[in-house]
């Protein structure tokens, strides 16, 4: 089952200013590893900095969205881009 949210309003808001306020560039059309032919949501940057990433979102969530937000972040993976990680949802979809 995947997720498709918006960036401009609900969890996709919170997913992707949580992911700026942390340093991290969002790609709202990743194709990584395994994603044959479909694309997902990922965040580019430091790997410290992943933690804060996912509390800001959870702390940014009302009770009823956490549930919501968890399902989101099933099955995130990642990838090396060098210095920087791109950490990726191919259950997320979040349109611009």
């Amino acid at each position: 089952m995947n997720i498709e949210l918006n960036s401009n309003e609900g969890l996709g808001k919170i997913i992707v200013e949580a992911a700026r306020d942390n340093g991290f560039e969002p790609y709202f059309n990743y194709s990584g590893r395994g994603l044959v032919k479909n694309e997902c949501f990922g965040i580019t940057g430091n790997v410290s900095d992943i933690g804060s990433f996912f509390i800001d979102a959870c702390m940014s969530c009302s009770e009823e969205e956490i549930y919501d937000l968890s399902d989101c972040f099933t099955s995130v993976q990642w990838d090396s881009l060098g210095i920087d990680k791109i950490f990726y949802f191919p259950r997320l979809l979040i349109t611009e």
